[in-house]
């Protein structure tokens, strides 16, 4: 049965590890303080014992009166709960198998940590997982790799998703961020229990992928959250991202949800939804789904007290004590490219157009030309679509510009600070044509390579087969992110950003440090349309994009009026260049 556990040892270091410890039995009981005993599967990973707890209760199961309601602590438990294996998910729509799978009773967290002989409490890795704040899972990922390699402690959070998880009930005064609280309510857990399982309440790193990633980057801002962590890692989300956040929470929507599951009443609509069978609710959430209804964060003034973007322009950011480690991938776009409408001039004014909205507010029409005509150059001669221009713009916006200026605004407070741009192309992509896509790097962060065939933590939806290249490469990229864990430094030669160099690395088969990551494009977005925004709040130019404001596409007696303000933008571009 022992042989069986044993990856990637050789017979000696077997014979070594039996010398000098005892043999490792299946199975660990830990007790945690206050709150009850749970019996963990033990592993021997590259020569380490690695002990595994799945499913441990953080919050009260989010049922009946505790739905749509703020996380509570879990109650103790009497004798021995099995932590062994258990794969819990929150409910969700699995869009791919056209499936709706989970359970309510889903706030549980898991814990990887390499057994130690002299007890040191070691650095914490607490992981929150992506998925546009509707679907995912912390029991997609498996962190006794990283815990063996690199001696950290890691811990994956499940938190409510979808309406469940971002949702105000009509009528209630009542925070709808429940989906943050639950990630709160973990680290709190975090802080009061990660002892007994030897790791240090006081050097607490919180990461993320995507939704995760701008999950723990809105953490960084929250009044709530003073004390809990001192370090993150962002991959690919910022708290300025505009998909990260809505300024208020759309009410319309609120009510519309409710009048659908039948919850007309006004004086009983909070019991009302709380009785509803959890699957209907879910498919009203399918149903009500859109662009104007996208579930995410939003301002609540309790989680979050203000508008992130807005705390950005004004520079008035929060500025406690935390390091960041923030990035993205070479290709961020290429995935939400539309792959079944046609990929034409107007289709990506209306694609701009739906991320401009949130930050141009009334004068979005000018904006969403200027930045059609920008990116149309991105059009080679030989391409039969805007494909490319949409995948750049999808880059850029809603990835690459606001995490650079998010990185650049913390780093004036004086933390440390490093950017990456994640360049690195697998040789068995499962899409080839996204390249370096979104969420590429989450296999190598978590030692995917490094598994056996046949491993099924080893499988990837975006990577195929695995070379021995990638085993070193992924080790490399685990070394880095641990040591930032570790010491806030990602270490090498790995610069801190600021904002007047710009310096970032360059991960790819040979690290390369470079400085100010697109200057044309960044000098676009932060110094181009600003200008053109200052000159048309003139008083010569002021009423003529008023049109432009409701449509995309301009009518003959539009274009004059239209020209006119375009041409402010002009000369204000033409003195910059």
């Amino acid at each position: 049965m022992l042989g069986l556990l044993i990856e990637d040892m050789g017979l000696f270091t077997f014979i070594l590890t039996i010398v000098a410890i005892s043999v490792p039995t299946l199975s660990i009981d830990v007790t945690i303080k206050g709150r009850g005993t749970v019996r963990g599967s033990t592993q021997i990973r590259f020569g380490k014992i690695v002990d595994s707890f799945w499913a441990i209760p953080f919050a009260e199961p989010p049922v009946g009166e505790l739905r749509f309601a703020p996380t509570k602590p879990a109650k103790p438990w009497k004798g021995t709960r099995n932590a062994t294996f258990t794969k819990i998910v929150c409910p969700q729509y699995v869009s791919s198998s056209k499936k709706i799978i989970g359970t309510e009773d889903c706030l549980y967290l898991n814990i990887f940590r390499p057994r130690s002989v002299s007890r040191r409490k070691l650095p914490v890795l607490f992981w929150v997982h992506g998925g546009s704040f509707i679907q995912g899972s912390a029991f997609s990922y498996n962190g006794d790799v990283i815990a063996a390699r690199f001696n950290v402690v890691v811990v994956a959070v499940n938190y409510r998703l979808g309406i469940f998880g971002f949702f105000n009930v009509p009528g209630s005064t009542t925070s709808g961020n429940f989906g943050l609280l639950d990630q709160i309510e973990a680290l709190k857990w975090v802080k009061q229990s990660i002892q007994d399982f030897d790791g240090d309440p006081n050097q607490v790193t919180i990461a993320g992928l995507s939704a995760g990633s701008a999950s723990v980057s809105l953490l960084m801002l929250s009044p709530l959250t003073k004390g809990l962590f001192n370090r993150v890692i962002a991959q690919s989300g910022a708290p300025i991202s505009v998909w990260a956040i809505h300024r208020t929470l759309n009410s319309t929507f609120s009510k519309n949800f409710a009048a659908k599951l039948g919850c007309n009443d006004v004086s009983k609509i909070e019991s009302c939804l709380k009785s509803v069978f959890w699957m209907d609710v879910l498919m009203s959430q399918i149903d009500l789904s859109g662009t104007e209804n996208t579930i995410a964060p939003f301002v609540d003034k309790h989680v979050i007290s203000e508008y992130p973007y807005k705390q950005y322009k004004e520079d008035r950011l929060p500025s406690p004590d935390v390091d960041l480690l923030i990035g993205f991938t070479k290709d961020e776009g290429s995935s939400f490219v539309p792959s079944k409408i046609p990929l034409t001039l107007a289709t990506m004014k209306i694609i701009m157009r739906s991320g401009l909205r949130w930050n141009y507010g009334p004068i979005v029409g000018l904006v969403t030309e200027m930045a059609s005509f920008q990116y149309q150059k991105y059009k080679l001669p030989s391409d039969a679509d805007f494909a490319h221009p949409i995948k750049r713009f999808l880059d850029d916006f809603y990835f690459k510009l606001d995490i650079l200026n998010f990185a650049g605004a913390w780093s004036k407070k004086r933390n440390q600070t490093y950017v990456y741009e994640f360049s690195y192309l697998p040789a068995h992509p499962k899409f080839p044509k996204w390249k370096v896509a979104h969420a590429i790097e989450k296999a190598f962060v978590f030692g995917s390579p490094l598994r056996k065939i046949g491993d099924p933590w080893r499988r990837n939806w975006l990577v195929g087969n695995f070379t021995e290249e990638e085993k070193v490469f992924s080790m490399n990229i685990m070394k880095m992110w641990t040591d930032f864990v570790k010491t806030g430094n990602p270490g090498g030669s790995w610069p801190q950003f600021e904002t007047q160099r710009g310096r970032y690395l360059q991960i790819d088969r040979n690290n390369t440090v470079k400085e100010s990551y697109e200057p044309r494009m960044t000098a676009f977005w932060n110094k181009h349309i600003p200008a053109v925004l200052k000159l048309a709040s003139d008083e010569k130019c002021k009423s003529a994009d008023k049109s432009t404001s409701k449509s995309v596409s301009l009518a003959p007696s539009q274009v004059i009026q239209h020209f006119s303000y375009l041409l402010c933008a002009l000369l204000v571009l033409m003195n910059r260049s």
